[in-house]
């Protein structure tokens, strides 16, 4: 196979070096060598349409998005008339579930669930899809997508929230909400926006003239006197009110805007990259791109330039792998690059979504058609086909080729629960993240409050966490191993808590899955947190 022998000759000649997602390839894969499934059904296209009686040919478009919970949303747009038409379906990552562009509503997956709207019999119905996209019981209503649990809804004119049995938790009674993040939401009430828990509590007492941002990494933006700094889950201003612009923090990081110059600061407030960019965007797997005189490229969290701006546009690195955009022969080309600013897809594509979940959705012109505008001009429509794309980082094809996949790094990284400093862990570090095996964790919480048991189901490739029950050790807990990196895969294994399917980062290592714990405690219902003095992670499980 060509893909096999391209990497093997550039392993025998040294060129090909694991480190995290690091690939130094002397030249791209090509679309031959990818493993893309076409889909018919959403290329754009003429399509008939008859309206009022009258045939017409009109030209489709459609949109996939990235991938969610295993399923993408497809949006279909029709020009016609001076008239705009859109229609949303559905596709799973495998390309075997396919709902037709047929809804006219339909939201992206969130939290496992993703509401649409159908007419059908002369109404509209609402209803909600799950991830096998089957229509919920109890859902036939409409509401904002799901958040932790949580959807807002709207009652005369006033929101609350309802959890995923259409059950009222929170009163409608708000006159504007935001999506819960970290365990809160922002709701306004009398001009005024504050944040409430997810038992309806005031934590937060309204009193921000502007709108509410979400919490991320513990804090969140706010807008004061046309500056903007942040605030703790307390309410407690930790960064004063002093910058053009703030958003959300990633990966320790917020970016913001000073003396119309952006750059990064720390929790504290401290600038760790000066005011100095064009325009910057977040942190992503280290590394967040940056404009520099109309071109895109990438920055490490020194500010180091890692990838020189020489790009139209980028997307963040996700799964190893960004997408980009450059001009040639007069058209937008999209592919996707390493962290070295290395080809890793050649640009062959006329768009792309960034990778999630192993997989993307990619298009590629076909062909071109000319049409007869309503003022009688000819204009060009290009028409293409759809696929989705196996990430080659880290999917081996079905032919059984070589692929390259995330090196998991053996970490040393110190460990204690309820006080109590723990040994004989392997944990490993992917992409600057650590991940523990999830069986040490479960027996770590063995006889606390926070105690949950692990079932595998090979047939359904299924893992069933519990909580409350006592987990039932396998022997292979808390040992160390060899203490040497190991290869890593995405872990193709679904997750259920109390049998609510759950889309949290894992991966395989030596059939072993893997978890972060920051995830983990989030699902599980324990607290975890940092400890900068020792460095070390602390988890409160008793």
């Amino acid at each position: 196979m060509k893909t096999k022998s391209k990497i093997m000759a550039l392993v025998l000649a040294g060129i090909l070096i694991f480190s995290g997602y690091s690939s130094f390839f002397a030249y791209a894969l090509t679309e031959a060598e990818l493993d893309i499934k076409w889909l018919d059904e959403f290329g754009n296209k003429l399509e008939p349409l008859e309206y009022y009686g009258e045939h017409y040919d009109v030209f489709s478009y459609y949109n996939i998005s990235k991938f969610t919970d295993g399923i993408a949303r497809v949006e279909k747009k029709i020009y016609f008339d001076g008239m705009t038409s859109d229609s949303y379906g559905y596709v799973s990552k495998d390309g075997q579930k396919i709902i037709p562009t047929k809804l006219f509503s339909g939201q992206e997956f969130s939290d496992g669930l993703a509401g649409v709207g159908i007419y059908e019999n002369g109404e509209n119905k609402y209803f909600y899809y799950d991830q096998l996209l089957q229509p919920v019981t109890g859902l036939e209503l409409w509401a904002m997508p799901f958040s932790e649990g949580l959807a807002a809804f709207e009652k005369d004119k006033k929101w609350g929230y309802i959890d995923k049995t259409g059950k009222v938790i929170i009163e409608a009674q708000y006159d504007r909400v935001k999506p819960f993040s970290e365990g809160l939401a922002g709701v306004k009430k009398d001009g005024k926006w504050g944040y409430i828990n997810k038992a309806g509590n005031l934590v937060i007492t309204p009193r921000f003239k502007y709108e509410a941002r979400l919490f991320s990494e513990g804090l969140a933006a706010f807008e004061k006197d046309d500056k903007w700094g942040y605030i703790d889950k307390t309410g407690k201003v930790v960064i004063d009110a002093q910058f053009e612009h703030g958003a959300s923090f990633s990966e320790g990081l917020a970016r913001v805007l000073k003396d119309e110059k952006w750059g990064y600061i720390d929790k504290t407030g401290k600038f760790v990259i000066e005011p100095q960019l064009e325009f910057c965007r977040d942190f992503s797997e280290s590394l967040a791109a940056f404009r520099k005189d109309e071109k895109w490229g990438y920055i490490d969290k020194t500010g180091k330039v890692m990838v020189e701006a020489k790009f139209e546009e980028v997307e963040a690195f996700s799964e190893g792998l960004a997408a980009v955009i450059i001009i040639e022969d007069d058209f937008y080309k999209y592919g996707y690059i390493d962290k070295q600013g290395n080809w890793f897809i050649e640009p062959s594509f006329s768009h792309v979504t960034s990778f999630s979940e192993g997989h993307a959705a990619v298009t590629k012109i076909t062909g071109e058609v000319e049409l007869i505008n309503s003022v009688g001009d000819t204009v060009i429509r290009y028409e293409t086909k759809k696929g989705i794309l196996k990430n080659p980082l880290i999917n081996s094809n079905k032919q059984g080729t070589v692929s390259v996949k995330p090196n998991a790094l053996y970490s040393e990284q110190a460990l204690v629960v309820d006080g109590k400093a723990q040994k004989g862990l392997e944990v490993y570090n992917i992409d600057g993240s650590n991940y523990f095996k999830l069986r040490d964790i479960a027996m770590l919480s063995k006889g606390k409050k926070a105690e949950f048991s692990v079932d595998w189901n090979g047939e359904k490739q299924l893992i069933s966490l519990e909580k409350g029950k006592s987990y039932q050790p396998k022997g292979s807990e808390l040992k160390a191993g060899d203490k040497k990196d190991k290869p890593a895969e995405q872990s193709q294994a679904k997750l259920e808590i109390d049998g609510e399917l759950k889309n949290l980062s894992a991966y395989n290592i030596n059939g072993q899955n893997y978890f972060k714990l920051r995830d983990l405690g989030k699902a599980l219902d324990f607290k975890v947190s940092w400890d900068n003095e020792n460095k070390q992670i602390v988890l409160e499980m008793k």
